[in-house]
């Protein structure tokens, strides 16, 4: 037994089970533990208020307002239903040392914007600034001191083609779009002001093709499948240091080989921001079909000619 008492938090998918079974097993772990010298937390993912911001990276369990941080160590119990929650979770603890462990944690994939965005911030990427939670808790958070300045974005972490994407510019818009969308997970973000963004292809750890987004002046969207007008751009016209963001994002979700990188550039200063890392960017279809598609064949010629060589 330790001289000294420590903190352990215990992490389930949700506060309650319907049936008890996340009470009995937190309860048998929990009666066990001062033995050991541990004073344990019972946590929910879902309910994890997730911060990232241009100079900070906060998760907070929000049934203790304790910083996942400031506890000892941490086990993720039954993380399966919040499996973005946990990765985001896990990454910052990555960041600030502390110990944890569960079944598989560290092979969570960032199959949305909040994995993708906890990533990206991991790898020292600029994104713009994000909270994350159940609608419950973000409530709570806007009520209170507001931790993202109006006007926000709110997306669906699961969302594509600027689906369930909106422009809130005050507390009550922002309310409203949770009262209309109550299934929905969402990522709530700064809103960067500008009229376009780039998507970069990048294929087998290189920049293929990039095409500048411009939306129309009724949206704040500029996917193509909004109604938007795209172009395509020279790579050589970016400098090197935002072709190195650009596939430094790819890396940091594990997309390097494949992806469709979203950059945006904050009209007033210049400063670029990586939105998004997609998986599955549209190839033979959507916009410049047919030059993405001279791309993807290209890289696949090169490819096989490496191989026979």
């Amino acid at each position: 037994m330790a001289d000294n008492q420590r903190n352990g938090l215990v992490l389930f998918s949700f506060r309650k089970h319907p049936k008890r079974y996340y009470e009995k097993l937190f309860g048998r772990l929990s009666e066990r533990a001062p033995g050991y010298g541990l004073n344990l937390y019972k946590g929910a993912l879902k309910d994890m208020r997730v911060y990232i911001g241009s100079e900070d990276f906060r998760v907070q369990e929000s049934s203790n307002d304790m910083d996942v941080a400031d506890f000892d160590v941490v086990y993720f119990e039954l993380w399966s239903k919040c499996p973005q929650q946990a990765l985001a979770t896990s990454t910052y603890l990555d960041l600030c040392h502390v110990p944890y462990l569960g079944p598989n944690v560290r092979r969570i994939q960032p199959d949305t914007k909040l994995g993708e965005l906890s990533l990206l911030k991991k790898a020292g990427l600029p994104i713009p600034e994000t909270v994350s939670s159940s609608h419950k808790q973000l409530r709570k958070w806007f009520r209170g001191s507001e931790p993202v300045a109006f006007p926000v974005v709110a997306k669906n972490i699961s969302g594509y083609g600027g689906k369930i994407n909106f422009k809130a510019h005050s507390r009550e818009e922002l309310f409203q779009v949770l009262d209309e969308n109550p299934e929905v997970t969402f990522v709530v973000q700064a809103y960067i002001p500008s009229d376009r963004d780039y998507r970069f292809l990048v294929m087998d750890g290189e920049v293929q093709l990039v095409l500048e987004r411009q939306g129309n002046d009724d949206t704040h969207l500029n996917n193509t499948s909004r109604g938007a007008q795209a172009h395509l751009v020279d790579p050589g016209a970016f400098s090197q240091k935002v072709v190195d963001m650009v596939l430094n994002g790819a890396a940091a979700v594990g997309r390097r080989e494949f992806a469709g990188v979203d950059l945006m550039f904050d009209m007033h200063t210049g400063q670029p921001y990586v939105l998004e890392v997609n998986k599955t960017p549209e190839i033979e279809i959507g916009s410049h079909s047919e030059d993405k598609m001279s791309a993807l064949l290209s890289c696949l010629d090169r490819l096989s000619r490496k191989e026979n060589a």
